[in-house]
C-alpha cells in the first residue's frame, strides 16, 4: 500500500516515515507540509494512504480532502489536540493519531488500516461530510466488524452493552452487531444524543424505554424486550430524566 503523509511540522513527517520502516506492506511515496503543496502531490503520487493533519498553516487536511476525490483513500487523521472534528471522525469510524504519536498507537492503525476494504469507504465518507458541513448534529454512525464497517441511523439503536472491550449494539430490527470498541467509546459519541448510560455494562436509547419496573432494585424494559439494569447512584438521575 502507498502512503502520502502531510503534516506542517517536519518531525512529525520523519517519525511516521520511520514508524514506516517496521510496516512492510507501507511503502511511503509522498510528503507535503502544506494544503497547496499536498493538493499538487498527491494526485501524481499513486497514493491509497493519506496521513492527513487537521490543522495546517494553510487550512485544515479537510480542504485537501474536498478537493480530491478522497472516496478511493483511505485516511488516519493525525492532530495535536481534541481538535472539534474529533467527534465527526469518531462518528465516521476513521482511524486518528494524537501527537505525540506512540508508536504502539501508529501499528494498531496500520494493521486496521492494512485489513480495512473499501467496500464501505463511500458511505463513510458521505457520513464525514454531513458531519463536518452539517449541523455538527450527526444522524448516522459507522459501526465496524471484525468483517466490515455497518451504517447505521442513531436513532435505530435501541442499547448497547459492554462485553470486555467488546460491545454488542441493539438495532430495532433485530439485529445484534458486535463491535471491538469500548462502551465508554460510544458514550462518548451519543451522550448529548438522547442515550444515557443507566449501568456501567448498559447504554440506552431514552426515546426507546417501554418500562420502568421499580422493584428488585429497579431495572428498564426496552423496546426490544431487553431487561436492562439500573445502577443505585443513578436511578435518582434517570427518573428525571424519564419526567
Amino acid at each position: 500500500m502507498k502512503a502520502f503523509i502531510v503534516d506542517d511540522e517536519k518531525h512529525i513527517i520523519n517519525t511516521i516515515q520511520n514508524f514506516l520502516k517496521t510496516v512492510h506492506e507501507i511503502e511511503v511515496v509522498g510528503t507535503a507540509n502544506s494544503v497547496s503543496e499536498a493538493l499538487e502531490k498527491i494526485p501524481q503520487s499513486e497514493a491509497e494512504l493519506l496521513f492527513l493533519d487537521i490543522e495546517l498553516q494553510d487550512g485544515l487536511s479537510f480542504d485537501i480532502l474536498s478537493n480530491l476525490n478522497y472516496k478511493k483513500y483511505h485516511i488516519v487523521f493525525i492532530t495535536a489536540h481534541e481538535h472539534y472534528a474529533l467527534k465527526a471522525i469518531r462518528f465516521s469510524a476513521f482511524d486518528y493519531l494524537l501527537k505525540p504519536i506512540h508508536p504502539t498507537d501508529f501499528k494498531a492503525a496500520c494493521d486496521r488500516i492494512i485489513q480495512e476494504t473499501s467496500q464501505s469507504l463511500e458511505a463513510r465518507v458521505k457520513i464525514l461530510e454531513e458531519n463536518l458541513n452539517g449541523t455538527g448534529q450527526p444522524t448516522k454512525i459507522a459501526l465496524k466488524t471484525a468483517e466490515k464497517h455497518i451504517i447505521v441511523k442513531i436513532q435505530n439503536i435501541i442499547n448497547l452493552e459492554a462485553d470486555n472491550v467488546y460491545t454488542s449494539v441493539f438495532l430495532k430490527d433485530g439485529r445484534r452487531i458486535v463491535v471491538s470498541k469500548s462502551i465508554k467509546h460510544f458514550e462518548t459519541l451519543l451522550i448529548d444524543k438522547g442515550f444515557y448510560r443507566s449501568h456501567r455494562s448498559h447504554l440506552i436509547n431514552i426515546s426507546e424505554i417501554s418500562e420502568y419496573v421499580k422493584s428488585t432494585g429497579g431495572y428498564l424494559v426496552m423496546s426490544n424486550e431487553k431487561q436492562i439494569p439500573i445502577s443505585t447512584s443513578k436511578a435518582s438521575e434517570l427518573i428525571s430524566k424519564l419526567a
